[in-house]
């Protein structure tokens, strides 16, 4: 009950009321659809557009040349796999996708798919029937036979 009194006095504080500002015609107060309360998500997306500094992406690609070599067994010429203004962003979906194929890694796959395809449908299977409903099912059939045998049962009297 003290839900109920609390939820009915809700916004009815003069202090509460004079916050309040009208909405002007035309005026959007949130366009983006979000409060900002995001602040790792907006590091991130700042950040992912930003292109890798040379020497990093210098050292990416002889990590790269490495792993390469040393599973042919030869030296070899390797072209860059990160190539000059590459961004954060597509530098990681090229490691995505390089452990994904040559190493096998299951989660990045998994990763990949589920950026590319969206989350795949839940799938519902129903393995047993509902008891309850079969029983309510079967009360009906015997309730409306019992109902049309009195109907055609000859009536008596005496």
């Amino acid at each position: 009950m003290k839900m109920d009194k609390r939820a009915d006095q809700r916004g009815t504080n003069p202090r509460s009321l004079a916050n309040l500002k009208p909405n002007l015609g035309g005026e959007v107060r949130n366009p983006h659809g979000y409060n900002g309360q995001r602040p790792y998500t907006e590091a991130i997306r700042s950040v992912s557009v930003e292109p890798v500094p040379e020497l990093v992406r210098v050292a990416m690609n002889a990590r790269f040349r490495r792993e390469v070599r040393r599973v042919l067994q030869r030296a070899c010429e390797i072209p860059d796999f990160y190539e000059r203004g590459i961004t954060w962003a597509e530098a990681n979906a090229r490691q995505l996708n390089w452990n994904a194929v040559f190493h096998g890694n299951i989660a990045a796959a998994v990763e990949i798919r589920v950026a590319v395809e969206g989350r795949p449908t839940a799938r519902v299977e129903f393995a047993s029937q509902n008891d309850k409903l079969e029983q309510l099912l079967e009360q009906f059939r015997l309730a409306a036979e019992q109902a049309e045998a009195e109907e055609t049962a000859p009536v008596v009297t005496n």
